[in-house]
């Protein structure tokens, strides 16, 4: 099945087909840079079988799994296997340093799509200094060789930080990619906490060391050369959320993205008309943020990726331009534009 392809159809026709469910905000690390709120909170376990239901009769195919730490869920496999008998076409996003002997066991019986699986690290001691945890790194070397091993599909990210960008520089993430004979994705961009905390945003890495990582390897060369290339003054962003996706946090509440917070609805005590208008309506929202922001008549818009939720995240106004976004914009387009 080409799923790109099928969700690109479902966003041409408005169809509602991805999902995410926050089952718990709990987590066994307490990453330097996690964007998660102060206060933590689980899904209760009925509560997340509605929103499975409700999903499902919505038209829902594709349905992700979060958390916080998605595995630390008391009841993830009861959750899993009820989705997948369902018909859900399921992912999980996971730091991947704690899965049960019986979750295994599952996994290996009904594998997932794919589980997004995100490095702090690439030794014991990079790990403990970013994730305050001891024992990570061998656990999560040992998970990822427990699903490479049983043909589980997984996808590798790295958050480039001020903590990961050493070993970035030196491509130790690449060589433990190489191992598995994986890719892996860099995002350089890292959020105030949901809760509008801003302290995380100490932990972004340097402009200059972003750029010069960027400028280390060839497909990321000819990925923004061609991206620059092609700049657009589009009136608007392309973005599926609220058209043929959609989020539901720990607390149920529903949103057109997990980075969504200006406002939310309780996905199970309002009908799926309802929540479908504001699913709709936000992201007309959204949109109309950005047609009467400043970014939108900036030529560096695609280069820099800035979001209405992003801005709100960055300084409580979604219409505002995000600083460090613009500076490493610029910095990209006077890099690898190619000399006429």
């Amino acid at each position: 099945m080409n799923h790109d392809f099928l969700k690109e159809k479902a966003l041409q026709r408005e169809c509602l087909i991805t999902a995410s469910i926050e089952l718990t905000q709990h987590c066994n690390f307490k990453c330097l840079h996690c964007y998660c709120p102060s206060n933590k909170v689980h899904m209760d376990y009925n509560d997340v079988i509605a929103c499975v239901d409700k999903l499902y009769n919505m038209g829902v195919l594709y349905l992700t799994f979060t958390g916080g730490e998605a595995f630390l869920y008391k009841r993830f496999n009861e959750v899993y296997l009820y989705a997948k008998n369902k018909g859900f076409i399921i992912s999980v996003m996971s730091n991947l340093s704690y899965i049960t002997d019986v979750t295994k066991n599952l996994l290996i019986k009904y594998p997932p799509k794919v589980i997004m699986v995100t490095l702090y690290g690439t030794s014991t001691y990079e790990y403990e200094n970013f994730t305050i945890n001891k024992t990570a790194f061998r656990k999560v070397t040992d998970n990822l060789c427990f699903l490479h091993s049983n043909n589980i599909d997984f996808m590798l990210k790295v958050i480039i930080s001020k903590e990961t960008i050493p070993a970035v520089l030196k491509g130790k993430f690449d060589d433990i990619a190489r191992i598995y004979k994986k890719e892996i994705m860099y995002d350089a961009i890292i959020f105030p906490q949901k809760d509008l905390m801003r302290g995380k945003l100490s932990q972004r890495a340097s402009i200059d060391d972003i750029i010069s990582f960027e400028h280390s390897d060839p497909e990321t060369i000819t990925f923004w050369r061609k991206s620059i290339s092609n700049m657009t003054s589009q009136a608007c962003i392309k973005c599926g959320g609220g058209i043929n996706s959609l989020s539901i946090d720990a607390e149920g509440y529903a949103s057109i993205c997990s980075l969504y917070v200006e406002d939310k609805i309780n996905f199970l005590s309002n009908d799926e008309k309802t929540i479908t208008k504001y699913l709709r309506d936000s992201h007309n929202k959204m949109q109309s943020y950005y047609i009467n922001s400043k970014c939108s008549k900036c030529e560096k818009k695609t280069i820099c990726r800035w979001c209405a939720a992003y801005a709100n995240l960055e300084h409580g106004n979604s219409s505002e331009p995000i600083d460090f976004m613009c500076e490493l914009a610029q910095r990209r387009i006077s890099g690898f534009t190619e000399e006429q």
